[in-house]
């Protein structure tokens, strides 16, 4: 790569960079920030000549979001490093993501240089301004390094001013009672007393929005107790999702429903540190490497996901006070969470 004269990139800047070292005065081997020994790399291997600041500086996989749709949002780099995005673009302390004017903001989540987001909910189509900065302390020669960049995206209104509505599981699916008897979720109505979950630091709100950007490093305080079905719908899906799990289980939901996931379950830094983390995603948003978690916390390795093109019915329940409830398909029984309005 391209160097100026009197660039400098630093060891000390690279272990912080790199997430090993709170600090750019304490030094990181080239071996240690590649995390392997006997591998030839350098320091331009983690190096950046630039932050992408024209159309494509920060890229968006849908540009016109529905109201409470979550799209993934990417930062951009030229002349990039063989070891840049998998050492230094992944962590997250190196981004700062948020909104350049108060109007449309919505919320960010894995805000490393690929985001989150999930859109708010909207009276009417509203232009957003996402912003993205870059600072890592290594790549400080880089162009436009520490400068906000932007990119709009317009929400649409959906007309429910929310992140849509209705079903949710296939009739059929199965819902924990308070006295630890199984529900068809079809059968279940209101005032009904269903087995809840709690997780203390669970944001207390329905819309995916409001929690989305939630996670936990573990689930030590997760506990059980009832909570109250106050709604219940049904009605029919045309698109939907089949979750096959790693005992050929299967379960029919639509892609708004959120459940409780491990994420880079058993991904370690070279320094020790765990990289993995709980969070609930939607359906939509579930990637080959995430862990359903069940009601007991254990975990359990998701197959096949299968978009499906044919019409069924769905319901959905919400529950309160606490949101979290227990779904079983097969033998499984898993941490599902309000789906909203």
């Amino acid at each position: 790569m391209a160097r100026s004269s009197g660039d400098t990139l630093g060891l000390g800047e690279l272990g912080y960079a790199t997430g090993h070292n709170a600090n750019v005065s304490t030094t990181t081997s080239l071996n240690q920030a590649n995390g392997s020994a006997g591998t030839t790399v350098s320091l331009d291997d983690f190096a950046i000549d630039e932050i992408d600041n024209d159309e494509v500086g920060i890229t968006v996989e849908d540009a016109t979001p529905t109201e409470g749709e979550t799209i993934w949002v990417n930062m951009n780099f030229v002349i990039v490093g063989s070891k840049f995005l998998s050492k230094i673009g992944n962590q997250t302390r190196n981004f700062t993501w948020d909104h350049a004017d108060a109007s449309g903001n919505g919320t960010f989540a894995s805000a490393d240089y690929s985001a989150a987001w999930t859109a708010p909910a909207v009276g009417s189509n509203t232009t957003a301004t996402l912003r993205g900065e870059f600072n890592d302390f290594f790549n400080a020669h880089a162009t436009n390094y520490g400068t906000a960049i932007t990119k709009q995206v317009v929400i649409q209104d959906d007309g429910s001013g929310t992140g849509g509505g209705g079903g949710c599981f296939a009739v059929g699916t199965e819902i924990l009672m308070n006295d630890n008897t199984w529900k068809r979720v079809e059968t279940i109505q209101i005032n009904d007393v269903v087995k809840n979950v709690s997780i203390p630091s669970l944001p207390d709100a329905d819309e995916y929005s409001e929690f989305a950007t939630w996670q936990g490093k573990n689930l030590n305080n997760m506990s059980t107790g009832s909570s109250v079905v106050v709604a219940t719908s049904i009605d029919y899906y045309y698109d939907h999702y089949k979750i096959t799990d790693s005992n050929n289980d299967t379960i029919l939901v639509t892609s708004e429903h959120p459940f409780l996931i491990k994420r880079d379950d058993g991904v370690v830094d070279v320094d020790g540190t765990d990289r993995s983390y709980y969070r609930f995603v939607r359906v939509k948003e579930l990637v080959a490497t995430d862990k359903l978690v069940k009601s007991d916390g254990t975990l359990l390795t998701i197959h096949s996901l299968e978009v499906i093109n044919s019409e069924d019915q769905f319901c959905n329940i919400n529950i309160e006070e606490m949101d979290c409830y227990i779904v079983r398909w097969g033998t499984n029984a898993f941490v599902a969470h309000n789906k909203g309005a």
